[in-house]
């Protein structure tokens, strides 16, 4: 028996290596996928949730200024951002195009980066380098007693390359206390 290495023993040993890196490789990409998706799960949900915190808010600034509870919150599709002046409820900001159906988005209700890329606005500037395109509309539901009103915040997410969309809502019943 011959010692030392043999043709068929290399060519084995870089099998199993080139395999070994074909599945590093591909644990990667997939980590990295998912941290991607993850970014914009938790994205969208905190930006639904600041929608119905945006209307509660008209609640509070209207109890505040002596204003009837609901002054502000007409049953309609608004869209809001962190800029809205509280005192003149959501009817400063009502638009009747933005979509609530995700296949029909279209640019009324697109949020984007503001200048410094830390807050997204309705307001904010556009950039193609973005991997996702964010909508945000909330709509006010007149609710089945006088005293109360449904508030639904929705996001939506679409992934540019995949064209991949992801829905994420929040919802509230408001009511007065009076």
């Amino acid at each position: 028996m011959q010692k030392g290495l043999s043709l068929v023993g290399v060519m084995i040993a870089t099998l199993i290596l080139s395999g070994a890196m074909t599945s590093l490789v591909s644990y990667q990409v997939v980590m990295n996928q998912i941290r991607f998706d993850q970014r914009y799960v938790n994205m969208g949900s905190l930006l639904a949730a600041e929608g119905v915190e945006l209307a509660r808010g008209v609640v509070t600034e209207n109890r505040y200024s002596g204003s009837q509870w609901d002054e502000g919150l007409d049953q309609g599709r608004y869209r809001v951002d962190y800029t809205l002046d509280l005192s003149d409820g959501l009817q400063s900001v009502n638009t009747t195009t933005c979509s609530v159906n995700p296949d029909e988005l279209n640019d009324s209700c697109r949020l984007k980066r503001n200048s410094s890329n830390q807050i997204y606005s309705h307001t904010g500037t556009d950039t193609e380098d973005e991997a996702v395109e964010i909508y945000r509309f909330v709509e006010v539901i007149d609710g089945s007693e006088d005293n109360e009103k449904r508030v639904v915040s929705t996001v939506v997410i679409r992934n540019r390359r995949t064209d991949k969309k992801a829905v994420y809502k929040a919802a509230v019943i408001l009511y007065s206390t009076s």
